[in-house]
């Protein structure tokens, strides 16, 4: 088997990897993480309880986590919203795959579950870390620290890279994973939903 058909199978464990080191870069104090353990964890809930209640678009779950993740990204800086991501994550698929697993006759598949789990995730983590990077780049800064709304540039930066790379992780998923090719209308759904919580 050649690289090129074997990689798509190795891309969801490198996304994850990728997805966990842009996390850890968020969290130095040199990048404004400022561990408000409250606000983090009560997002964190928000976040676990939006992961057990998708909108299925194709054969792929979305749903509205980063409106949690954007409020505490802009309020916080992007180190707590990756945090909130990250556990919220965690415990809404942990309960997420208990439930199913339950209700189902199947026994349940704890390889693939772990993969979806890591796309999941990835989407969310790697889609706002980018979009912060382009928000500090344009001089956008959490409000903890400005204490100020950011400006419109900052803030159409982050909606928008927010946004590109999303859709682009979806298509990703989709076009790797799914039996079915990947069509331009199963799009137009997580291209609203992602725009819809920008909460400025």
């Amino acid at each position: 088997m050649n690289s090129n058909s074997s990689w798509p199978r190795h891309i969801w464990w490198i996304l994850g990897i990728a997805s966990l080191v842009t996390l850890g870069l968020w969290l130095r104090p040199s990048a404004w993480f400022i561990p408000q353990w409250d606000a983090i964890l009560i997002g964190a809930a928000f976040i676990a309880f939006l992961v057990n209640f998708p909108i299925p678009v194709g054969q792929v779950q979305i749903n509205f986590a980063h409106a949690i993740s954007f409020t505490l990204g802009v309020a916080l800086g992007p180190g707590a919203a990756g945090l909130s991501i990250l556990i919220g994550h965690v415990i809404g698929e942990t309960y997420h795959g208990i439930r199913d697993n339950y209700r189902s006759e199947k026994p349940l598949d704890l390889w693939r579950e772990i993969k979806s789990w890591t796309l999941s995730l990835s989407r969310q983590l790697l889609s706002i870390s980018g979009g912060f990077a382009v928000f500090l780049l344009l001089k956008g800064s959490p409000l903890v620290i400005t204490k100020q709304p950011p400006s419109i540039l900052s803030a159409t930066g982050l909606g928008i890279t927010f946004t590109l790379l999303f859709i682009a992780l979806h298509w990703l998923d989709h076009l790797l994973f799914d039996s079915s090719k990947a069509l331009a209308s199963e799009f137009r759904i997580p291209l609203v939903v992602t725009f819809v919580p920008v909460p400025f």
